[in-house]
């Protein structure tokens, strides 16, 4: 009797500490920031271009619906990249991907280092929307989000020359967890 009272209280003692010591629960949400309008102000010439966009107060809307503080968000990883030819883009030259070979996007802001978001090599013809290849390595997501303003920026490597101005429809995808 008294060994099943060891053996129990033992038990007891080993659940405690390890309750104790795991890490708190982690909960995930998605975050999806979309009408981003990527600009690369033309002429362009064959070869690579710039486009950018500005992203301002990206987790505002996050932290009131979920009632977070930004203290405690742990991290994010970008899960999705859509790209689609801007409405707004009303040029004949640009109603597909067609003069793309290859697009890359990146995330940049004032106080940190630029990161790979990912890229799409080749383009498929004819696409009208398309979804980036993801970079594996993110360590830096989160941070980008809590900045004021963070630029969306986007390599493209068109085929030939391009009058007018490239205009890209991009949704981001986060998980972020709390």
């Amino acid at each position: 009797m008294i060994t099943k009272l060891k053996v129990l209280a033992l038990l007891l003692l080993a659940t405690v500490i390890w309750q104790g010591c795991s890490s708190p629960a982690k909960n995930t949400s998605k975050l999806t920031i979309d009408n981003i309008t990527i600009v690369a102000e033309g002429p362009l010439f064959e070869g690579s271009n710039t486009a950018q966009a500005e992203l301002s107060n990206a987790l505002e809307q996050f932290l009131s619906s979920h009632e977070l503080t930004m203290e405690q968000l742990q991290s994010a990883v970008l899960t999705n990249c859509k790209l689609s030819v801007s409405p707004a883009s009303d040029s004949a030259e640009v109603q597909n991907f067609d003069q793309l070979q290859s697009i890359s996007v990146s995330f940049a802001a004032d106080a940190l280092d630029m990161q790979a978001a990912g890229v799409l090599n080749p383009i498929e013809n004819g696409a009208s929307e398309i979804e980036i290849n993801i970079a594996q390595e993110q360590e830096k997501t989160l941070d980008f989000l809590k900045q004021n303003v963070f630029y969306v920026v986007a390599d493209a490597n068109l085929e030939q020359d391009l009058n007018d101005d490239l205009q890209i429809n991009c949704t981001l995808e986060f998980d972020i967890n709390y």
